[in-house]
Order: C-alpha cells, then sequence, then structure tokens
C-alpha cells in the first residue's frame, strides 16, 4: 500500500523519470537535416533517401523507423558552406 502511495503522490520511482531509456518509443531523425536526403516531383512518392536507395510517401526516416523499429542509421549532417546559408535579400 505504501509503495503506491509513493507512486501516485511523485515519490521515488515515479514520474518520467521512472520509465527507462529502454522503454521508450525511439523518435524519427529529422530527414531535412541529412545529406542523403531529397525531394522527388513524383507526387506518389515525394521524399527520397539516396543512402537508402528508396522513394516513399512518408519521410524516409519515418518509413525505417515503421518497418523495422529502429531509428535510421544512414543519416549524414548536410555540410553548409560559408555563404550557402539564408540568402539576405532586402
Amino acid at each position: 500500500m505504501l509503495e503506491i502511495l509513493n507512486l501516485e503522490s511523485g515519490g521515488p520511482g515515479a514520474g518520467e523519470n521512472a520509465v527507462s531509456e529502454k522503454y521508450r518509443e525511439p523518435q524519427p531523425v529529422n530527414c531535412f537535416d541529412c545529406r542523403s536526403f531529397f525531394i522527388n516531383h513524383e507526387p506518389a512518392r515525394p521524399y527520397g533517401c539516396r543512402a537508402m536507395g528508396f522513394k516513399s510517401r512518408e519521410l524516409p526516416s519515418a518509413a525505417v523507423l515503421r518497418s523495422s523499429g529502429e531509428r535510421c542509421l544512414c543519416r549524414e549532417p548536410k555540410v553548409i558552406l560559408p555563404g550557402e546559408g539564408k540568402s539576405e535579400r532586402g
């Protein structure tokens, strides 16, 4: 009974910290920041991944997560060179 009261009142083992990292559901990777991601102009399959070699209706990282249960392991951050960022038009 005392354990139940501790859990309900925020005692030890209660709250978000009680859930182990092992049991948390993985979040999809942000494809827009990946160098392998591309936009395809086919309405049925608008997104693609060069590293995995497929096109999809959903973001590639979401498709990988849905089909395998694991986060995408092919993500490589985009390299943005100086001067290639946002243009300064006024």
